[in-house]
């Protein structure tokens, strides 16, 4: 605010000097005014010195605040407590609607796969075969699409989700007890004919775009969505980590997977595992940890990491404590190295483009599929392996 003063003295100069005062004017921050001086004839010093004071003032009112401390640094954590949601979730629940799929495999077979499905609509996305049962296969893919065969491929039942949204990850603990992660929602198939369904929000992916569950049992499911989340009561209620290790934020994992030992994530420049349920996340994926997309994949004793920008590939045996590099083979510069599968037992693939190459076993890979636009590879040992992919196809290892 512009200070005007109100003794005679002050407001004959300031006329005198500037002519009739404008009004007001509005700014930040204020000026101080001086004390109204009597008019005696020490005026004229008396005003000197409280303009004086008036500058001093105003030079501190304008002066740059201080900046504001920096604050601490966050400390690195090897755990992070649970931070359990608001009591049991809201599971809705509808009838599972399902049909008889006509698969009309293709006569043509690719070599070393045996061809049980082709020709949907939908691509296929994942595929989970069930602890349970090896004949209880669950397979999903784009446009809400689930495919299941209880008789090991010689037939299969289609069943399509109302809300139509993709679905990228299934983990099948038996016929009865499925648990399929979509953009928006998880799905629980109950007793094989009903589906619960749960929303649950995403939490950035850093540049990714999938969710993932996976089980260590029926009780203990995992979901990757960002964030970690925990169930240990089928569902009912869940619990949240915001951190694998020091190396992990909100946002950033996209992978979950494990075996008896040991669970793995995908983290920023890394891959991190946890050898106790996620109370502590202290195995470590290679050093140096120099790109920001990783990929890891989890067989029965073993675990496998992929840079997608190095395109290194390694395989530890030892939960993570030494890793092994191998060279895949003469992948084309124009096919980059996206994804990896693990079944175990130095059973492993990976996907380049349009060409998957596998390991069966031991070093040499091998291109095996070319072509064929497979998306996923699952199974529980290298006896059960299967390939799905675009267009509605279903392998099965032979």
């Amino acid at each position: 605010m512009r200070a005007y003063w109100t003794t005679p003295i002050a407001a004959a100069v300031l006329i005198a000097a500037c002519g009739t005062p404008s009004p007001p004017a509005v700014s930040s921050p204020a000026l101080v005014s001086p004390p109204a001086i009597p008019p005696t004839a020490s005026s004229s010093s008396s005003v000197a010195s409280s303009s004086t004071r008036v500058a001093s003032a105003n030079r501190a009112a304008t002066a740059a605040p201080s900046p504001a401390p920096s604050p601490a640094p966050r400390p690195p954590r090897v755990s992070d407590p649970w931070t359990p949601w608001d009591g049991p979730v809201a599971w809705s629940r509808a009838p599972l609607a399902c049909k008889p799929l006509d698969a009309r495999p293709a006569a043509q077979t690719v070599p070393g796969w045996k061809t049980l499905a082709r020709g949907m609509p939908s691509s296929l996305t994942a595929v989970s075969v069930s602890r349970a049962d090896v004949n209880d296969v669950w397979i999903v893919g784009t446009e809400g699409t689930i495919l299941h065969t209880a008789d090991h491929g010689a037939s299969f039942t289609a069943c399509t989700l109302e809300s139509r949204e993709a679905l990228a990850s299934v983990w099948a603990a038996s016929r009865d007890d499925v648990l399929i992660a979509g953009d928006t929602h998880v799905f629980h198939i109950e007793q094989g004919t009903t589906v619960a369904t749960l929303s649950v929000e995403l939490e950035g992916h850093c540049g990714t775009g999938r969710n993932a569950v996976f089980g260590l049992s029926p009780a203990e499911v995992w979901l990757a969505n960002g964030v970690l989340l925990r169930t240990t009561d089928r569902g009912v209620t869940w619990s949240r980590v915001r951190a694998c290790g020091s190396q992990i934020g909100d946002g950033c994992t996209s992978e979950i997977q494990g075996n008896a030992r040991e669970l793995w994530t995908d983290c920023p420049f890394t891959a991190d595992g946890s050898a106790d349920h996620g109370a502590t996340w202290t195995l470590a994926g290679w050093t140096p940890s120099t790109e920001e997309q990783m990929h890891v994949a989890v067989g029965s004793d073993d675990v496998w990491m992929v840079g997608q920008s190095s395109q290194r590939v390694a395989r530890s045996t030892d939960g993570g404590a030494t890793w092994v590099d191998e060279t895949v083979g003469k992948i084309a510069v124009d096919r980059r190295i996206s994804s990896v599968a693990s079944v175990g037992h130095g059973w492993a693939w990976v996907f380049a483009g349009d060409e998957v190459w596998g390991r069966h076993g031991k070093v040499p890979w091998v291109r095996e599929l070319v072509g064929e636009a497979v998306s996923a590879i699952g199974g529980r040992d290298e006896k059960e392996v299967w390939a799905v992919g675009a267009r509605g196809l279903v392998l099965r290892r032979m």
